[in-house]
Order: C-alpha cells, then structure tokens, then sequence
C-alpha cells in the first residue's frame, strides 16, 4: 500500500547518507519530502537540498530536531571510543555546529521554513498508510512526530530504518543517539523494518572497485559525491577505512524487496546501565528484523542508479 517516502536523515557525518539519497531518487521513489535530524540540521537540510538540486530533484526540505529527547549530545561523544584526541577536540569545540562533511556551496540552497516535525505529521494526516519513512539517522523527529500527534502518525504504513543489532550485544550509534526516541517508535504500533548493523557491515562495505568507480565517475553529482568522499576520508575516525553503504541498504529494501528477507521478533530497547541502547530480542514490540542479504541483488541495484547520472 506504500505508494510515497520521506527520508529522514542525519547526511554530513557518515558518506552513506548522501550515496543513499541519490539512490532513492534516481531508482524513481516517489519522495515527497527529506526532514534533516541531529546536531545542526539546518546544514544537514541545506547540504540534501543542494544535492537533490544537483539530481534535477524538486524535493522540499525540512530541517528538525538537534538534540535527542533526554541526553546530552557531549555525553556520547566523550564516551565513543571510536573518535581519535583531535576529533574529539574538535566536536566539543564546535558543538552541534559541527558537520564535518557540509559542503560551503550548498550554503544557498533554500530549505522550507516548516519544521521537520510539522511535516511529517501533515504528510501523515494526507497519506495515511500510503506513506512510508525511510529513517537512516536517530529517530528524534519521528518520536516528536509521535509525542505531537500520535493518532496521525499510528496511520502511516510502516518505518524502514538502518539502527540496532539484534543479534549482538552491543548499541548501534543510529539508535544509542536517542534511546528514548527509538523507544516511542518502536512502541508506536506501526510497521517497523529493522536493518540493524549485524546485517549492513557484512554486505555493503564498498569495494576497491567501486571506490574507484565513485572516485572517476563524471557529472555535477559525482564531483559532489567526490568532494564528501573526500573529507569523510580525512576525517581521524574513518581515516584509512572503506565506506559503509548502511543507508543504502534500507533504500533497497523498497526499490528492489527481493534484496532483503525479514522475520519478526520481538524487539525492545534499552534504556537503562549496560543495555542502554541497544536492540534486545525476545521482549518488546513485534518488529520485522533483517535477517538474510541478496548482497549480490543489493549492488547491481545501488549501483545502477548511484551512476545513473544524466
């Protein structure tokens, strides 16, 4: 019955969101609206509308939340053992002002004056259950979606989302964001398609070859593409590491259904000590977890329309 997508993304840390993006568009989704979350979203909106714009896409923009329902956003930073002393210097320094993949010239790129939270919930009352979400960042603005108006947003037709890891105990960075927030969607009694870690950093790392694919590829898209790739590999916490296409993996989990299986579980979050964070199996709501990759299916997919530029 999905017939219409709004992606909500967190674009600009991750080189995913962007690749993810392009891959919605030009695979033909009708995407009625992109809404931005976390730390500045405002200049996550600014870089997906400069983008869509490079794709010949008129899609609106909507900035949203910043902060995560409960916790402090330092917090997270300072306890992830992933970010190397200068990194690290440097997000405390800048605050949520920092995106260390925005692009200057995306500066005049126009992004509507509705809020991320407003929209979806307008977009929900009109569509009901023929609108889907692709959620490939925290689920902030979708739990305020809820907590704002609860009887639209129950109507929509499912949430297909990158977050958790259920067969593993450890706390996915989408979900361990805004625990509290995963909580009310998990809890919202809507269609969840869950495509956790366990799934995506065992068939979208991106190969040799198509890293040189991406990096000799021609066309306004592709010089964009090049010049985040660029930073995201500069960065002191991705540096000397391959691209993960995580994000992309929920898009194809609509263009092409046949490129992943699912099974449902019961599914909670921690919100509490050692589980914070986390996506635990055997309890919770009903949620249709990811559980088997037709990587090869996934790659001519992804592929096919990443490079599709005209």
């Amino acid at each position: 019955m999905i017939e219409k997508y709004i992606i909500d993304t967190d674009i600009g840390d991750d080189i995913d969101d962007a690749f993810a993006l392009e891959y919605a568009v030009n695979a033909g989704l009708d995407i009625i609206g992109v809404t931005t979350v976390f730390r500045n979203a405002y200049l996550r909106a600014k870089l997906s509308a400069y983008l869509l714009r490079l794709c010949g896409k008129k899609v609106p923009v909507y900035a949203g939340e910043d902060l995560p329902l409960v916790q402090a956003v330092d917090a997270i930073q300072k306890a992830d053992r992933y970010l190397q002393p200068q990194e690290l210097a440097k997000v405390m320094r800048e605050g949520k002002g920092w995106l260390p993949e925005y692009l200057p010239r995306a500066r005049r790129s126009k992004v509507s004056k509705e809020r991320a939270v407003d929209f979806l919930i307008d977009s929900a009352k009109r569509n009901g259950e023929r609108l889907g979400i692709l959620a490939i960042g925290p689920l902030t603005n979708l739990a305020r979606a809820f907590q704002k108006d609860f009887e639209s947003m129950r109507k929509i037709g499912g949430v297909y989302l990158m977050g958790g890891n259920v067969s593993q105990d450890t706390a996915e960075w989408n979900i361990r964001l805004d625990p509290e927030a995963a909580d009310i969607v998990f809890r919202a009694n809507v269609p969840v398609f869950l495509i956790g870690s366990d799934m995506t950093w065992k068939h979208c790392m991106v190969s040799n070859e198509e890293l040189c694919n991406i990096k000799q590829s021609e066309g306004a898209v592709a010089k964009a593409n090049r010049a985040m790739l660029e930073l995201w590999e500069n960065q002191p916490l991705y540096r000397g590491r391959m691209p993960c296409m995580h994000d992309s993996l929920v898009v194809a989990t609509v263009v092409c259904p046949a490129c992943v299986s699912y099974k449902k579980m019961f599914v909670r979050i921690g919100l509490c000590g050692a589980e914070r964070g986390k996506t635990i199996a055997g309890a919770g709501a009903p949620i249709n977890v990811a559980c088997k990759v037709n990587e090869t299916l996934f790659r001519r997919s992804m592929w096919k329309n990443i490079f599709s530029e005209k």
